[in-house]
């Protein structure tokens, strides 16, 4: 299961964590800023749907306030070309080099701390997003062939002393999370290089939302179950090891 898991923490990680520093400095008024990639900033998808990332550098506390975090700016991605990026209003303020200016992808507004596979006891910020392993039941499907399905929940936590903030960044960013997941509903787990090893298909079941203790700290909460059907090609046993399946193909997914 490691390697759907792991397929899916990059996926989200790529979206929601993308960073790179400016190059060159972008002064007030100005709609150009230059990167020393845009690489993690080219997916016209999430780009059309969720343009805003957030510009940030030293002075930036990284406090959570009404409408970003204090000490950065909100910005809206347009036209991704070479390494510059084009936005779509002129920028407020000064970005400068010798002070570490960086973009951030922060969809709805909101900048994500963290993707990570494991339990609430061990993340120390937020917001985040935390993957975890629910079920898997196996089943053979044709010769040679299964089909695994699988659940994960999705977890996004938030925190403020403003709990309308916090209830607000859990809602941004679930939406955000929830379009991912449906964006795309082929999954390729981590090591499957041949398209004919595995087919999927995946939906986001059901989301809930709560309040979540920490310690003495109240978290809010939402949890969106995805469920996914995955159905794997089985090598057979030979003398020298394994083999691949005799009858490569993609597999029915009736």
């Amino acid at each position: 299961m490691w390697r759907i898991y792991q397929a899916m923490k990059n996926r989200m990680s790529q979206y929601l964590l993308a960073e790179s520093t400016l190059i060159s400095n972008s002064s007030v008024g100005s709609n150009i800023i230059t990167l020393s990639s845009t690489d993690d900033f080219e997916a016209e998808g999430i780009n059309n749907e969720y343009p805003q990332c957030i510009l940030v550098d030293n002075n930036t506390t990284g406090r959570q306030i009404a409408g970003g975090v204090e000490g950065a700016e909100v910005v809206e991605l347009d036209i991704v070309y070479g390494n510059n990026i084009q936005l779509k209003a002129p920028l407020q303020n000064d970005w400068l080099v010798s002070n570490n200016a960086r973009l951030k992808r922060a969809p709805n507004g909101v900048p994500i701390d963290d993707v990570i596979i494991g339990d609430l006891a061990v993340i120390p910020k937020f917001p985040v997003v935390c993957l975890l392993p629910i079920s898997k039941a196996i089943s053979w499907k044709t010769f040679s062939g299964t089909v695994e399905k699988i659940n994960i929940d999705f977890m996004v936590y938030a925190v403020d002393d403003d709990t309308e903030n916090a209830t607000i960044s859990v809602l941004k960013t679930t939406d955000v999370v929830e379009w991912i997941l449906m964006s795309n509903l082929h999954i390729q787990p981590v090591g499957y290089t041949n398209s004919y090893e595995v087919t999927s298909q995946a939906i986001v079941s059901n989301i809930d939302y709560g309040v979540i203790a920490k310690g003495s700290t109240f978290l809010k909460a939402a949890k969106l179950t995805w469920t996914a059907d995955m159905y794997f090609w089985r090598g057979y046993l030979t003398n020298q090891g394994v083999s691949e399946s005799p009858f490569p193909g993609p597999l029915p997914t009736v």
